[in-house]
């Protein structure tokens, strides 16, 4: 079974147009792009999953097109991110990451397959990150102060720059390899995944809201639980492709929150 995910193509639009505007050497010379409006970026992402929900498109005769996200939610900010972020060096043994992203490219998989066959209420796996915010609702998670915190304060790993912080999109680009789950939102870790295929170029972590059971009959919309997510590409990471704003299975809303894209030294 595959779900769809939703895009904002003008976020992708602007998001392109603020990577390429000037950035004062005085302030940063390495920022990530970051949105400035999350409020609005917030709005614009519940507006686009509304419109797709199953109980909207069972009520609409016909949708013409993607609600187009606001200059106010798609205006980015390029200044410096927070004082404490630092660099920071990935694991030491190369083959060991080696290893890592053998079995975890061959875990994800085996885990789609699970989840395209997963019996309707039946529990769905966790990979270890036990935090999720006391209110369940999807704006809440896209809300939530504590992720934020996470990811805006997250650490660049040695010989990649951060390209872009604090998304509520993942990407849709070429070049996509494979993704993993990880216990901790932890951009070292997936960087010492890349480092050890030597096709990576680039990676998106980000965190995702995902239900604690399989959606079906007598549970469409269970409680949630939060996933991190990293997924790896042989392509350069690019801010353009931060697109993919989620999806539903059955009335369960599958949203994004603290994506940042790393794309490796050189590239």
């Amino acid at each position: 079974m595959r779900f769809q995910l939703f895009a904002i193509p003008a976020l992708a639009v602007i998001a392109e147009a603020a990577a390429i505007s000037s950035k004062p050497s005085s302030v940063c010379t390495t920022c990530p792009v970051t949105i400035q409006n999350t409020d609005s970026a917030i709005a614009s992402v519940l507006s686009q999953m509304a419109a797709q929900s199953p109980k909207a498109i069972q009520t609409t005769t016909s949708i013409t097109g993607s609600p187009i996200a606001s200059a106010a939610v798609a205006k980015m900010s390029t200044t410096a991110p927070p004082s404490s972020v630092k660099a920071t060096s990935s694991f030491t043994s190369a083959s060991k990451a080696t290893i890592t992203s053998v079995s975890t490219s061959t875990s994800s998989k085996k885990r789609q397959r699970r989840q395209a066959t997963a019996t309707a209420c039946s529990t769905m796996p966790n990979f270890g990150y036990t935090y999720t915010p006391s209110n369940p609702a999807p704006s809440a998670f896209l809300k939530d102060s504590t992720l934020r915190s996470q990811y805006m304060t997250a650490n660049v790993p040695v010989n990649y720059t951060w390209r872009f912080a604090g998304f509520y999109a993942s990407q849709s680009q070429a070049g996509y390899m494979f993704y993993t789950e990880l216990s901790s939102y932890n951009p070292a870790q997936c960087a010492a995944i890349c480092d050890g295929n030597s096709a990576c170029k680039g990676f998106n972590i980000y965190f995702e809201r995902n239900p604690k059971l399989s959606p079906g009959d007598g549970c469409s919309n269970p409680a949630p639980q939060v996933s991190v997510k990293c997924a790896f590409y042989s392509t350069a990471v690019s801010e353009a492709y931060a697109i993919n704003v989620g999806s539903w299975r059955s009335s369960f809303n599958v949203v994004i929150t603290g994506a940042n894209g790393y794309t490796k030294g050189g590239y």
